[in-house]
């Protein structure tokens, strides 16, 4: 049986330096005669000298059109690198397979894979992905680079949480799906000055009741209702049922 995750229990292919699952980076135990090669880094097997680099040094051409700038960011199965496409004269992004995974065939498919479905996409909240990268000693995919705030700065802002705040399980984020939304917008903005004059109220649904008319009666967004209850909007309620609400205080005390 091969090593796991200790993070998420996932299965490590061999090499892994981070997590296919969750991301996590994988810490192997010091093994006997083990050495220290500078920075704190510590090997274990004389052929891992032999394995490609970790990260490609910007100024790297990958084919004859594109050439790395720098790193974007970097997760459990890839480093996102900033680049230039000299054909089309213009700033793109390329996600990478870590190099310590090409090795891994079952890995190299699903990204191979998710490169071909991201092909096919044409949507506003999609990066689009305008070519595939296969060769030996690297498999990537190039795609539009997309200006402004990363998604982890977006999520910060959007929860008022601090730069480097950790995530806890089962913690619950909001996330903004339309820049015109103005109920999601409002209810977010409003969150931190609203919280000492907000009360938690349980609410039994009775008969005739729907998601409007309780939004109506608590002056609060049917959104609202259907985010804090995770409630299919689509359905009807049933009587009985149990709602949480976080309503104003006035009108928790009528």
């Amino acid at each position: 049986m091969g090593d796991r995750c200790r993070a998420c229990n996932e299965s490590l292919p061999a090499r892994a330096r981070f997590c296919p699952g969750c991301g996590h980076p994988v810490t192997a135990p010091a093994a006997a005669g083990a050495f220290s090669f500078g920075a704190g880094r510590t090997i274990t097997d004389v052929n891992q000298q032999r394995l490609p680099p970790r990260l490609i040094a910007p100024g790297t051409r990958i084919t004859e059109r594109y050439v790395i700038d720098g790193v974007l960011g970097e997760g459990g199965m890839g480093v996102v690198y900033r680049a230039t496409d000299l054909q089309r004269e213009r700033t793109v992004a390329i996600k990478a397979l870590h190099a310590s995974l090409m090795g891994d065939a079952e890995v190299r498919r699903r990204f191979k894979r998710e490169a071909q479905l991201m092909l096919g996409w044409n949507h506003r909240y999609v990066a689009r992905v305008h070519d595939l990268v296969e060769h030996e000693d690297l498999l990537a995919f190039v795609m539009e680079y997309v200006e402004g705030p990363t998604l982890e700065e977006h999520v910060q802002r959007w929860n008022g949480m601090a730069p480097d705040a950790p995530l806890r399980l089962g913690q619950r984020l909001s996330i903004w799906t339309d820049k015109s939304d103005k109920a999601i917008a409002k209810t977010a903005a409003s969150t931190a000055a609203s919280e000492q004059t907000t009360h938690k109220v349980g609410y039994t649904v009775r008969n005739g009741d729907s998601l409007q008319a309780i939004a109506t009666k608590f002056n609060v967004q049917i959104n609202d209702i259907v985010r804090w209850n995770q409630v299919n909007p689509r359905a009807l309620l049933q009587p009985g049922q149990h709602l949480t609400l976080f309503v104003d205080a006035a009108v928790a005390g009528r």
